[in-house]
């Protein structure tokens, strides 16, 4: 089996492949997108577009599915080589987003860590930048990326909406 990964935003339709570039004439595509962006005909006929001898298969998610991701409704961190655990934290959860240096003795150590007597949890893969998460419960996320500064403006963009 061969797998091609690609990403739709509202304002650049239907990326280039992210992964698994050079996939032809699949006989099936299953997209996995949140609701409201799985409701719009223009998604679906792109889609169609790129891939049309395809038999096309729909799965609604929160519309999150590789790696670190921001969208306009959550935060998605998939962590490991098999994408768990996962954790997904709603945009109206979030109070605060500030890029930081993760230092991993701090968090706990490296690995997905969970500290309830800090109310707080991580997902650390190495030492430096990241992005800490003050949710509006007084709980902290923290997770290790490498544009921590444009990723925290951009949560705190959305957030501010």
């Amino acid at each position: 089996m061969r797998v091609e990964q690609r990403r739709w935003t509202r304002h650049g339709g239907w990326s280039e492949p992210l992964s698994g570039a050079g996939v032809r004439n699949p006989q099936v595509v299953i997209l996995f997108g949140a609701r409201n962006a799985l409701g719009q005909g223009d998604v679906l006929q792109a889609l169609r577009a790129l891939y049309p001898d395809a038999r096309q298969i729909g799965c609604s998610t929160s519309g999150e599915i590789s790696g670190v991701e921001v969208t306009d409704e959550a935060v998605a961190v998939r962590f490991g080589p098999t994408g768990w655990p996962q954790r997904r934290i709603p945009m109206d959860q979030i109070e605060a987003a500030e890029a930081i240096m993760v230092d991993p003795l701090k968090w706990g150590g490296w690995g997905y860590r969970w500290m309830p007597w800090a109310k707080a949890s991580a997902a650390v893969i190495r030492k430096g930048p990241g992005i800490e998460l003050q949710l509006k419960d007084g709980r902290r996320f923290a997770v290790t990326v490498n544009d921590s500064v444009a990723g925290a403006q951009t949560i705190s963009a959305l957030c501010s909406n």
